[in-house]
């Protein structure tokens, strides 16, 4: 049986996500973010407003996205090691009208989140609840264990830019147009 990396030396930083914050509401000229295109691994947050995952209820448009996810639970002491919790997603229904499971571990100084995609889009994790500097909204950046950083920003890549059709979006919140490229995760 091979030996699984320790998550608190080897995860991918996702620095400057400010529109995660639950501070943060989706304006509707905005492009929502979509985790459904995150990789599954662990992962550590950097970030002003807080690198902590938000563990209330957040209404719709709050974290930068349509529907957030947010940890029902409590984020885990040194001790426990590598724990389970559950994940909701919030919607027109109410607090919890998914859910999925993510794995958290303290490592003393921060936590890493071993991230699940969503089952749809715009879904996204919420992290921080600090107000947000609005000169921070545009860049943010990932940073993989071996010292890769990719700088982002809503014009730039993290990963493959990926068609998506607004349909799915409800028309308060979609711009005037059919479909459209969306890049680095984000949803129209």
């Amino acid at each position: 049986m091979a030996l699984m990396a320790n998550p608190c030396t080897n995860y991918t930083t996702l620095s400057g996500e400010v529109k995660r914050s639950s501070n943060y509401i989706l304006p509707t000229d905005s492009t929502a973010i979509c985790d459904n295109f995150l990789e599954e691994k662990w992962y550590r947050i950097n970030s002003t407003v807080g690198n902590d995952i938000v563990e209330t209820c957040q209404s719709m448009t709050h974290c930068g996205t349509i529907y957030p996810l947010w940890m029902n639970g409590t984020l885990p002491l040194v001790s426990d090691g590598e724990v389970d919790r559950m994940v909701c997603q919030s919607g027109i229904l109410g607090c919890c009208e998914a859910s999925l499971t993510i794995k958290v571990r303290n490592c003393g100084t921060f936590y890493v989140y071993y991230l699940r995609k969503p089952s749809g889009c715009p879904v996204a994790y919420c992290f921080g609840t600090q107000p947000i500097n609005s000169t921070e909204v545009t860049t943010s950046s990932l940073q993989t264990t071996d010292g890769t950083t990719i700088e982002t920003t809503d014009e730039t890549t993290i990963h493959t830019i990926y068609a998506y059709t607004t349909d799915l979006i409800p028309s308060t919140t979609r711009p005037n147009e059919t479909s459209k490229s969306i890049v680095g995760g984000e949803c129209p």
